[in-house]
């Protein structure tokens, strides 16, 4: 008895951080896990079509005033959100789980980007060819405006997150090394200690951009990216929009992503969501009505939208942060 017990203690500790707390009930397998092999665009004429009124209304409608009269925090828009998530305020960990070649000289695009700390810290790390950060909430928006502008006057803070860049911290081990090695080698190797190799915070700026848009309110659009980040929002489309909006933020990453474009995906577990629904009268009726869950995230996104996994990606100090259940989704079109 006690072997079986221990049995089923095992398999339930496999179980993704995504199914948390999901009821019985409301479990679902999908009826068919055979990749949708039918051309993207078909599909997408499809879902757009059987979803023309939700896909108007929302196109008409405005977020502005939709996130004033919302009570606060109804869209994950935390005002101290990185205070609460990071052990310091600018070192987010999943910097670290965030590859340089996803960003570096490309075209990215941070969706709830909230106050634009990890968007920044991209910017000036990884120098992207250009990176914009879209938030549904003006305010924070107007902060991370706000933040760029000090980056900007205090040097000295702007180089110590450059510094903390996988290319600064090679450098710096290099430089420790070269150092151990006798004399005799290091003679005319005109190398300065602790420099860092970055850009000034004008050009930084430059390649920075800050927008208030709700993202999944215009399904159109000719803007075209290398790399789309989504970190931490999903479940806000979902508790807002159900399962027609968070489907149609996958539609739309997809389209507006270039051939071979990278998808930085974090999804929040389903447990945090009736953690959150009593915010708003809509939320509530939304997660009543789920059905897709997130434990079913990865199967629609590779087998109907057609993305490839290539990887998951469980940033390394966010066990010190109390995010430790949130891998990140790496995928490519």
């Amino acid at each position: 008895m006690e072997e079986k017990k221990g049995e089923r203690l095992s398999k339930k500790r496999k179980h993704s951080a995504l199914d948390e707390e999901q009821p019985s009930h409301k479990k679902h397998k999908p009826e068919n896990n055979e990749p949708d092999k039918r051309p993207f665009e078909e599909k997408y004429k499809e879902f757009v079509d059987r979803n023309k009124s939700f896909i108007e209304t929302l196109k008409h409608e405005n977020s502005v005033l939709l996130v004033k009269n919302s009570p606060y925090q109804a869209f994950g828009n935390y005002s101290n959100y990185y205070r609460l998530r990071c052990s310091k305020r600018w070192e987010d960990p999943r910097t670290k789980a965030i590859r340089r070649e996803w960003i570096n000289d490309r075209k990215c695009l941070d969706i709830g980007c909230n106050e634009g700390i990890l968007t920044i810290t991209l910017a000036i790390q990884y120098r992207p060819k250009v990176i914009i950060g879209c938030d549904i909430d003006y305010t924070l928006i107007n902060k991370a405006i706000s933040h760029l502008r000090s980056l900007q006057k205090n040097k000295t803070f702007f180089t110590e997150i450059a510094a903390d860049s996988p290319k600064s911290r090679r450098r710096k081990e290099l430089l420790r090394r070269l150092q151990e090695l006798p004399k005799s080698f290091t003679v005319g190797l005109s190398i300065p200690a602790e420099q860092a190799c970055v850009e000034g915070s004008e050009e930084v700026a430059e390649r920075l951009i800050f927008r208030q848009e709700n993202y999944v309110a215009d399904m159109e659009t000719g803007e075209k990216y290398d790399t789309i980040l989504c970190l931490s929002t999903a479940k806000w489309v979902h508790l807002h929009y159900g399962d027609v909006g968070i489907k149609a933020l996958f539609y739309k990453v997809y389209r507006t992503l270039n051939e071979g474009g990278i998808f930085v995906f974090e999804p929040q577990p389903w447990k945090s969501y009736k953690k959150k629904k009593h915010l708003d009268e809509t939320m509530k009726k939304q997660y009543k009505e789920i059905r897709f869950f997130p434990n079913q995230f990865e199967d629609f996104l590779v087998s109907m939208i057609g993305f490839r996994l290539i990887e998951k990606a469980v940033p390394e100090e966010s066990v010190k942060t109390g995010y430790n259940s949130r891998p990140l989704f790496i995928l490519q079109k």
